[in-house]
């Protein structure tokens, strides 16, 4: 009896704690304060706008606003999975056993979350090259060592992009 009391005594606390980390709000409030609540509209403008100044090769002005796109392009993409959570988090059972009526609509959320973080990759590819291209190449490295962390393999115009200027920065 007295071993079970002691067990009991030294895991309750922590399920305790465990329930109330489960509401506690103030990570995701911190997340909200700090990126704030970009929409789909906002965050494609920062894209075309990021694009412009890339194009013009205005490349200080490109790689600032390249930033601001991949910081909300990723929160926005983590916002629409947010709302694909439950069946995330379910079971396989659970999620063989759920109406295909369901989940065919959310669907949409899922490829346009998949664009927002594509689209964030290439970004920091994109920051990786207007810093290349301002001879900054320790900084220009960063980039694109992340990029290619984070490239797909079928993203083979950005990985050819990418490993040519990182074989050029160590000059091979």
């Amino acid at each position: 009896m007295k071993l079970i009391t002691i067990i009991l005594l030294l895991f309750l606390p922590f399920n305790i704690f465990s329930q109330a980390s489960d509401i506690d709000m103030t990570k995701i409030q911190s997340e909200i304060d700090e990126y704030g609540v970009p929409t789909v509209g906002s965050v494609d403008q920062m894209l075309i706008n990021a694009d412009r100044l890339y194009d013009n090769r205005n490349w200080q002005e490109a790689a600032d606003a390249y930033a601001l796109f991949a910081k909300n392009a990723n929160w926005l993409a983590n916002l629409l999975s947010s709302g694909l959570e439950p069946y995330y988090s379910a079971s396989y059972d659970d999620k063989k056993n759920i109406n295909y009526s369901i989940i065919s609509p959310l669907v949409q959320y899922e490829t346009k979350a998949n664009y927002y973080k594509s689209q964030r990759n290439k970004a920091i590819l994109r920051q990786g090259v207007c810093f290349y291209n301002m001879n900054d190449h320790k900084t220009s490295l960063t980039f694109i060592l992340k990029a290619l962390d984070l490239i797909g393999i079928k993203d083979t115009d950005q990985w050819k992009e990418a490993r040519e200027i990182l074989y050029s920065i160590v000059k091979y």
